[in-house]
C-alpha cells in the first residue's frame, strides 16, 4: 500500500473563499502554535462523539464525526490542532466537518494535552515536548481503536495538521511507518530530531514567506514563541525527501496568482511538493485572517482552500 504525506496544498487550483461563519469564528480563537494567546474551549457539535482512551498512566480523548450515511469502508482522516489551540475551534473554523460530509470521510480529531503536541522537536517547546507526553502512543492507539471498530477501511488512513499540530504529523509520518496513507500540514515544520530516513511518503506542504510564527528560512520571527528558534523550513522538506530517496530533481509550477509550488518524485510513485504562498502568514489559505492576525501583519490568501485541496489529495491517494 502506497503512503503518502501531503503538507498543504495540490497542485488543482480551487478557488473559493471561507464561509462567513467560519471566518467570524476564527476572529476570536487562532493562536496557531505560537504560543501568544490560547484559544477558549467551544461545544462540541452535534453528531460528533467523544472517546477516551488510556495511554500509559493518562486518559486521552479524541472525538469521530461520520457523516449520515457514510459507507463502513470510508477514509479515516485525522485532524491535529495547533499548540494552544482548542480542537473543536480549529476544526470547526477552517471547516472540517463540511470536508467530511463534501468527501465522504470520518473525522477523528485527537486532544493534546495541555493543548499541545510532542513532536519531538529539535528544540522542545510546549508542554507535551517538555514533559515527554507519549502522543505517538496515543495515536496508535486511536487509529487502531476506531478501526478496529470495523467503520473505517484501514487501508486508507489520513492525518491532517497545522503548526505544532503539523509538526506531530511530520512526527508520526516517521515514528508510525505503515499507518498514513495520506499526511496535510499547513504553516507548519519538519522539526522532529528523529526523522532522518522516512519511506513510501509522499510530501505537500504549504507555508506563508512572511509566516512570523515558524518563519520559511528557520530561527525565530516577531511572533515566535520566546527561547526558540525553528529549524528551516525548506530544509526540513528536503531533507525528508533526501530521507525518502527522492529525486534531486524539482520543478516548479504556479497554483494560484501568489502562490508558487515545487515538486519531485519519488520511489513508489510518491512526491514532495511543497507551495509557497508570496506574502502569506502564519495563517490557513481561504480562511480570511482574525482581527488579530491582521495586528500581527499576518495575510492570509483567498486564491484557493488549503482544505479543500488537502481533501482532494486524500482522495487522489
Amino acid at each position: 500500500m502506497r503512503r503518502t504525506l501531503v503538507l498543504g496544498v495540490m497542485i488543482i487550483a480551487i478557488a473559493t473563499g471561507a464561509s462567513a461563519e467560519g471566518g467570524k469564528l476564527l476572529q476570536r480563537i487562532f493562536g496557531f502554535g505560537g504560543g501568544n494567546g490560547a484559544s477558549a474551549a467551544t461545544a462540541v457539535p452535534a453528531g460528533v462523539e467523544t472517546h477516551t482512551i488510556r495511554v500509559g498512566n493518562l486518559n486521552r480523548t479524541y472525538y469521530v464525526y461520520a457523516p449520515p450515511g457514510v459507507p463502513a469502508n470510508a477514509p479515516l482522516v485525522l485532524g491535529l490542532h495547533g499548540g494552544n489551540q482548542d480542537v473543536m475551534r480549529f476544526a470547526t473554523g477552517v471547516g472540517l466537518f463540511p470536508m467530511a460530509d463534501r468527501y465522504g470521510f470520518v473525522l477523528a480529531l485527537p486532544v493534546g494535552v495541555k493543548k499541545s503536541w510532542n513532536a519531538h522537536a529539535i528544540e522542545p517547546a510546549g508542554y507535551a515536548m517538555t514533559n515527554n507526553i507519549d502522543d505517538i502512543g496515543f495515536i496508535r492507539a486511536m487509529v487502531g481503536e476506531i478501526s478496529a471498530s470495523g467503520r473505517v477501511n484501514p487501508n486508507r488512513v489520513y492525518a491532517m495538521g497545522v503548526s505544532e499540530g503539523g509538526m506531530m504529523v511530520y512526527d508520526a509520518a516517521c515514528n508510525l511507518p505503515g499507518m498514513f496513507d495520506a499526511l496535510g500540514v499547513v504553516a507548519s515544520v519538519n522539526a522532529s530530531g528523529r526523522c532522518a530516513s522516512p519511506s513510501g511518503v509522499s510530501l505537500l506542504h504549504i507555508h506563508g514567506t512572511d509566516d512570523q510564527h515558524i518563519p520559511l528560512n528557520g530561527g525565530a520571527g516577531t511572533e515566535t514563541r520566546k527561547g526558540v528558534a525553528w529549524p528551516s523550513v525548506l530544509d526540513g522538506i528536503r531533507n525528508f525527501a533526501a530521507g525518502a530517496s527522492c529525486s534531486p530533481n524539482w520543478s516548479e509550477s504556479r497554483l494560484t496568482s501568489d502562490t508558487i509550488c515545487e515538486t519531485t518524485s519519488c520511489p513508489g510513485s510518491d512526491v514532495v511538493e511543497y507551495c509557497l504562498v508570496q506574502g502569506g502568514g502564519h495563517t490557513w489559505p481561504g480562511v480570511q485572517e482574525t482581527d488579530r492576525q491582521a495586528r500581527q501583519g499576518a495575510s492570509s490568501t483567498m486564491t484557493f482552500s488549503a482544505t479543500d485541496m488537502i481533501a482532494q489529495f486524500f482522495l487522489a491517494h
